[in-house]
């Protein structure tokens, strides 16, 4: 390590990464890590590593699927850390330390890495990205209460107006008249959704294939996933969604329709029938 802050790996490091990536497969872009945690364990403790973090070249802006650091505790001994970003392998307070194995040989390091260097599957994007989806449908099932007042939550009231309504009353007051007009058909139109079938996909484009999950929201149901050679491959209706979506930000979205997370991944929202 030098005084710029640019890490070369140290040899029994780089030995092993060498050997692992020459038993798979799969590509794998690798990134270079090293420096000085503070308080590795809570406790201000200070311990120095390097080592490398692994990168599933078919799931662009994924985060690594494994790491390996060599690393100098504060007690002066030197142990190898294979990280394990999916899997939880013991109880610990520090996140790494929860996520990682730990051992003073190289070979046992070298067998652990080699077990957990595996590529994304699909299932692990879908859950990756889960939340996004179920963000896309709840925001439009929650569009029309912006436009409600809370009076409107009381299903007596409602029926009461509702009927004055019917029966052609004219109300003295402009708010009256306002929440006549807007508050209880935004009501009604939010319990529509409510009860609304949706279907919503995760669409995860990698260099080779598009990954798509699908999933009904009304009740929950299991995972449907599918796998598509290219854009043109894909249903008609995800190919008009992200063609839109694509021409937003990173991060913007499309109430109803879905929403861009990144340039590699978006989340539609498909609305099938409704019950109401």
């Amino acid at each position: 390590m030098d005084n710029n802050g640019k890490y070369e790996l140290l040899p029994a490091v780089a030995d092993l990464v060498r050997e692992a990536l020459q038993k798979t497969t799969h590509s794998f872009s690798t990134q270079i890590v090293g420096g000085v945690n503070a308080q590795p364990d809570g406790a201000g403790n200070t311990y120095y590593y390097d080592g490398v973090r692994f990168y599933d070249d078919a799931a662009p802006n994924m985060s690594a699927v494994a790491g390996l650091r060599r690393v100098l505790t504060h007690r002066g001994t030197w142990v190898y850390r294979v990280i394990t970003p999916t899997v939880q392998t013991r109880r610990a307070r520090d996140h790494e330390r929860r996520y990682s194995i730990e051992t003073k040989d190289p070979k046992r390091a070298l067998r652990e890495l080699r077990k957990y260097l595996k590529p994304y599957t699909s299932q692990q994007i879908h859950q990756a990205f889960y939340r996004n989806c179920a963000g896309v449908v709840s925001n439009w099932r929650e569009e029309p209460s912006q436009n409600m007042d809370l009076w409107v939550t009381n299903k007596s009231l409602v029926a009461e107006v509702k009927n004055l309504i019917s029966q052609g009353v004219t109300f003295v007051t402009e708010e009256f008249k306002r929440i006549a007009a807007e508050s209880i058909s935004a009501y009604e139109e939010h319990k529509r959704r409510e009860t609304t079938k949706v279907n919503a996909y995760t669409v995860y484009m990698t260099p080779h294939e598009i990954r798509v999950s699908k999933y009904e929201t009304s009740p929950p149901t299991e995972v449907i996933y599918a796998t598509y050679p290219n854009f043109e491959a894909m249903p008609d209706v995800l190919q008009q969604a992200v063609g839109m979506l694509r021409m937003l930000q990173d991060g913007a979205s499309i109430t109803g329709l879905g929403k861009r997370v990144h340039e590699n991944c978006y989340a539609v929202m498909e609305v099938v029938e409704d019950k109401v």
